[in-house]
């Protein structure tokens, strides 16, 4: 799907020019942080994000390269249900064109967001307290 302008926008305002989180717009949002030491989000993991997408009223939750998202062209996303197999399935061999890059998962209206990196290093969560907690579960 291409992602709509208005929800693009907000997209690019979590992002900094060098494409990590941008702590300050996170923090006006009032949003909560949480993090894992890996970009592998698999059974425990994925289960507690699948719950977190859906403790935010949201059904799917959509997957788009930050690159992407950073550049002036139409944004692509692949959308995804809200459900641990579907969190796994993205990390898959048939999206390695999404997962070896940064990537955002997020929901639309936007009231969260994951930053997955392309290379092993921490995954970072950020939503409200509710988000957060079915994170931290």
């Amino acid at each position: 799907m291409h992602v709509p302008d208005e929800f693009l926008l907000d997209l690019r305002r979590l992002l900094r020019s060098d494409g990590m989180l941008d702590d300050v717009e996170v923090a006006r949002r009032r949003w909560r942080v949480s993090r894992i030491d890996d970009k592998s989000i698999f059974g425990d993991d994925a289960r507690r994000l699948a719950n977190a997408f859906r403790s935010q009223r949201s059904c799917s939750f959509y997957v788009a390269r930050v690159c992407d998202l950073l550049a002036s062209a139409p944004v692509t996303a692949y959308r995804f249900d809200a459900t641990e197999g579907d969190v796994e399935r993205f990390q898959g061999p048939s999206y390695y064109d999404t997962n070896l890059d940064d990537c955002l998962l997020f929901n639309i209206p936007v009231s969260c967001v994951v930053f997955r990196p392309g290379v092993v290093d921490t995954t970072i969560f950020a939503g409200d307290a509710g988000f957060i907690r079915e994170i931290d579960v």
